[in-house]
């Protein structure tokens, strides 16, 4: 089965083909013969540049160093996307250094901010791994320094946590949706902004709280004139930040099975 991604532009309709990788050169000695990859894949633009890049990753568990040490291996490259490309040719693919930590693969834990792909840890709710990594794309480079993420407390037994990375007014966001199972009322959605990247300056900018029927998948997708545009699994809703209340906008279709984006450019030709 071929590997890759589709780049699709909304406003022209045009699509490129990224073929991705089926095998990977130069492993280290270490790495099994045969590796069972775990592929992904994340879609940025360059700043100031505007090149549009994409960052493969790859993981594979190693042969052990030991007998009683199995460990991993992690592949990082990234390739640019060529305007009107799409003829199914494999592109340039330059080999990057690993990042300073295991990223998550999860489509939430991830996000593509001002030039910046953010990453969260493989193992994001274990303790101690509140930190955030960053791949510059315009320089192709991991930050030297993670991010420590915003203080969202100790989670209690009778809590269920999700957590995700989003865009929101122009920065990063965590998303920390908490349902307490023991109390009704008990489901929120804490929406922190990074104001001080280098710092690591979280301000919690919204808390929506949200209808017990609803699970832990909420994820804001713009804030317009003082409401929230906002998705939870197949239904499109907006929240009113003075009022506090939430209105359902529009539920998709039975079947749906796939995820929202905020589009904000024009589709005038």
């Amino acid at each position: 089965m071929q590997l890759g991604a589709t780049i699709i532009d909304p406003a022209s309709g045009r699509a490129s083909l990224v073929v991705g990788r089926n095998k990977l050169k130069n492993k280290p000695y270490w790495a099994g013969s045969k590796l069972t990859l775990l592929n992904d894949y994340s879609f940025g633009r360059a700043s100031p540049s505007g090149d549009y890049k994409v960052l493969h990753i790859a993981v594979a568990p190693a042969v052990p160093r030991r007998h009683y040490d199995y460990g991993y291996m992690e592949w990082c490259e990234v390739a640019t996307i060529i305007d009107g490309g799409g003829g199914g040719d494999e592109p340039t693919w330059r080999q990057r250094p690993w990042g300073p930590f295991r990223t998550s693969i999860s489509s939430e834990h991830k996000a593509s901010v001002n030039g910046v792909l953010y990453f969260m840890p493989y193992d994001t709710y274990s303790h101690g791994r509140n930190h955030i990594a960053a791949f510059d794309l315009e320089s192709e480079e991991w930050k030297p320094e993670t991010i420590r993420g915003p203080r969202l407390g100790l989670k209690k037994e009778t809590d269920k946590w999700s957590i995700a990375l989003v865009e929101l007014k122009g920065t990063l966001c965590v998303v920390h949706n908490v349902r307490h199972l023991t109390s009704l009322g008990g489901h929120y959605a804490n929406m922190w902004l990074l104001t001080d990247p280098s710092r690591g300056v979280w301000v919690k900018e919204y808390t929506v709280q949200m209808p017990e029927r609803f699970l832990l998948s909420t994820k804001p997708l713009d804030v317009l004139e003082g409401n929230i545009k906002s998705y939870h699994r197949y239904i499109l809703q907006f929240y009113n930040t003075s009022t506090g209340t939430l209105t359902d906008f529009m539920e998709m279709a039975e079947g749906f099975n796939g995820r929202m984006a905020f589009y904000t450019g024009s589709l005038l030709c």
